[in-house]
């Protein structure tokens, strides 16, 4: 299964001129976390586990803020700072 079908799947609706196949997003925002978070551990040497999602007004997510350390030797405080702030933003 590609990361495209984890994000979107295919719905057949069935109208008066016949089948229609739509694209619908079907993964929820905890999923996409989970998968960025995911992919940059697999680059950065830490990430923090705590992305926070940014909204507009009308509370639609516009951003996902998240952070990354690619340097080991300051990745634990760094890593302790970020969480917090993600936590208190």
């Amino acid at each position: 299964m590609g990361h495209y079908d984890k994000f979107y799947k295919t719905v057949v609706d069935e109208t008066l001129f016949g089948s229609e196949e739509n694209i619908i997003k079907s993964a929820p925002m905890s999923y996409l976390k989970e998968f960025i978070v995911e992919r940059l551990k697999t680059i950065f040497h830490a990430v923090a586990e705590n992305p926070r999602e940014l909204v507009n007004s009308t509370n639609s997510p516009l951003y996902l803020l998240c952070f990354a350390v690619g340097n080991e030797k300051g990745s634990k405080p760094a890593i302790k700072i970020a969480t917090h702030l993600l936590k208190t933003i």
